[in-house]
């Protein structure tokens, strides 16, 4: 048995704060340049960084650990965490 202990919806959710938090992060630096929001310049170059660092995490997370622990086969797009066996191998996940 050579499967990963954490479990899928830990998985999903440290995904999507990964790239959810990358998109507001980018989305502010937006609204502060179209005169919605006020942020100092240093700030927009900040947010900015951190926006970009924060949506590479993601997609190496995604690649890295988003995975079925028993084939090592990323998950599709269309997958929740709700599913009860990986869709490539057909193995139960837990």
């Amino acid at each position: 048995m050579d499967g990963d202990s954490m479990k899928l919806l830990k998985k999903k959710m440290i995904l999507d704060i990964l790239v959810i938090g990358g998109i507001i992060c980018i989305t502010l630096v937006r609204l502060a340049r179209l005169g919605e929001v006020e942020l100092s310049l240093c700030a927009q170059f900040v947010l900015v960084i951190m926006g970009i660092i924060l949506l590479i995490g993601g997609g190496v997370y995604l690649f890295r650990k988003y995975r079925c622990p028993w084939c090592h086969r990323i998950y599709p797009g269309v997958f929740t965490v709700w599913t009860e066996e990986c869709p490539h191998c057909g193995d139960k996940i837990e």
